[in-house]
């Protein structure tokens, strides 16, 4: 299967030189699959002949927003699109859901409540799914935080095959088996 994930933008400090950046453990979360990294470069075609795209961590850029949306609009509903982390929150804007700034949320472990267990999870994001996406039906919430004002962490759409989760499953954590399906795991 070939998976293409969508990159970080690191600017050097001392230069200012722009680099694509790809954590490696995703070469271990995916041993079994064609990994095809996804460049930020407005000037490079958009990814062809891909079975899943997925939409990685890391922070808000404007060329890689650009590069995200233009990669939903083409993917949506023709193959799985998995978000992580800053993923699924690209995935949430862009089909009408809405973000929050949250504290205590990042470079920690939290609790998640998903298929009625409960799961510890890295945690490495300061903003948190507000209202889920309303641009289509049946978005299933699939696991909450366990907090006194709960927040969804994580949610897809089944019939569109689009949906992630605010935390790192690359990085030793459990995904979703509605999601995992379609990466074999």
């Amino acid at each position: 299967m070939k998976v293409g994930i969508t990159q970080r933008i690191y600017v050097e400090p001392y230069n200012g030189f722009t680099y694509n950046t790809l954590q490696t453990a995703w070469y271990s979360f995916l041993t079994d699959h064609t990994i095809i990294p996804i460049p930020n470069d407005l000037n490079y075609p958009l990814i062809e002949d891909i079975d899943v795209l997925i939409l990685g961590g890391g922070q808000r850029h404007p060329i890689r927003d650009i590069i995200e949306n233009k990669l939903i609009e083409k993917y949506k509903g023709v193959i799985p699109i998995i978000g992580i982390c800053h993923g699924l929150r690209v995935l949430t804007e862009y089909f009408g859901g809405t973000i929050k700034d949250i504290e205590n949320h990042q470079g920690t472990e939290h609790l998640i409540k998903y298929d009625d267990k409960y799961y510890t999870v890295n945690s490495f994001h300061k903003t948190a799914i507000d209202k889920l996406p309303n641009r289509f039906s049946h978005v299933k919430t699939l696991a909450t935080t366990v907090e006194e004002d709960p927040t969804v962490e994580s949610w897809y759409n089944e019939k569109l095959r689009i949906g992630g989760t605010m935390w790192h499953p690359e990085r030793g954590c459990i995904i979703p088996k509605e999601i995992g399906t379609w990466l074999n795991k």
